[in-house]
């Protein structure tokens, strides 16, 4: 459907050459994050079918628990809340590819320091499971020790597979003011002169850190367009399918099988929308029915 030769993407870019594709960032770390050691699959696989059984018994949650403490789950209960948690850093509305960035490398240098620090027997990072080991009076086996040492490496490779390093060449779009401009490739003369006067401009640098990256590029394009017109393009790319998800959501949660016949297309403007509704306002303005 998106493929390069004949799908959206080689239509659109019939349009448009200059036209920049980006897989979802949401999607790749759900791909990355589903390589693990096959014990460890047997071992989820066990999970869901006891989740699913609880789920239908809700009053059995204790036993539950005590069931995954006895099966080792401590591990993969930390393991999936810190994906969890990156999965939901992705998100948002202001997102940025440069922010998305620096949240994988961030997880990427988490990982190889988990790794390190489980050679050395030390399972400080994951709390569930140095809970379970402090414990428990059993000796934490070795086999369970090298499982977890290779998914770690495991997903350190997958997540580098997905997400390979950022170039650093376009590091002046987040921090203009400590760019080298002569090390920088691809600009233009015009482009590393607009760029050295915004660097050297202590008042731009007040306006810098009190707003976002967006609206600063915007709000100096009018003096130096050419360099601006580059920022932005880096920082109009969608990193993930978030906003397009968020409106599917809305929208099916808006028309629902009670209001199958209902025109949604203002509400769903208002529910997507930064701007909050004056709604007192909005009432004044309207006249008033009186009970007959």
């Amino acid at each position: 459907m998106s493929g390069t030769r004949s799908g959206l993407q080689a239509r659109l870019k019939t349009i448009n050459s200059s036209i920049i594709w980006h897989h979802c960032c949401i999607h790749r770390e759900a791909l990355a994050a589903k390589n693990m050691p096959e014990k460890l699959n047997e071992v989820l696989r066990d999970i869901v079918q006891v989740v699913n059984l609880i789920k239908a018994r809700s009053l059995n949650s204790r036993i539950f628990n005590l069931i995954c403490e006895d099966m080792g789950m401590a591990y993969l209960a930390d393991i999936f809340n810190s994906l969890n948690s990156l999965n939901i850093s992705l998100q948002g509305k202001e997102d940025n590819i440069f922010h998305t960035e620096d949240n994988i490398e961030a997880m990427l240098k988490k990982l190889e320091l988990w790794r390190k620090r489980a050679l050395q027997n030390n399972f400080n990072h994951f709390p569930t499971l140095y809970a379970f080991i402090e414990s428990s009076d059993e000796v934490f086996p070795q086999d369970t020790k090298d499982i977890i040492i290779e998914h770690l490496q495991i997903l350190k490779h997958s997540f580098r597979k997905y997400f390979p390093v950022p170039d650093k060449n376009k590091n002046w779009v987040v921090d203009p003011f400590n760019a080298d401009v002569p090390d920088i490739t691809g600009l233009t003369t015009t482009q590393e002169n607009q760029l050295i006067e915004i660097s050297s401009n202590s008042n731009l640098k007040r306006v810098f850190k009190e707003s976002s990256l967006s609206s600063f590029w915007l709000s100096i394009r009018q003096d130096y367009p050419e360099i601006s017109d580059s920022a932005l393009r880096p920082l109009m790319l969608f990193s993930t399918t978030y906003l397009c998800e968020k409106g599917f959501s809305a929208y099916v949660y808006t028309k629902n099988k009670y209001r199958n016949r209902l025109n949604i297309e203002s509400d769903l403007r208002m529910q997507l929308s930064n701007i909050d509704p004056k709604i007192p306002d909005l009432v004044l303005k309207k006249q008033h029915h009186p009970s007959h």
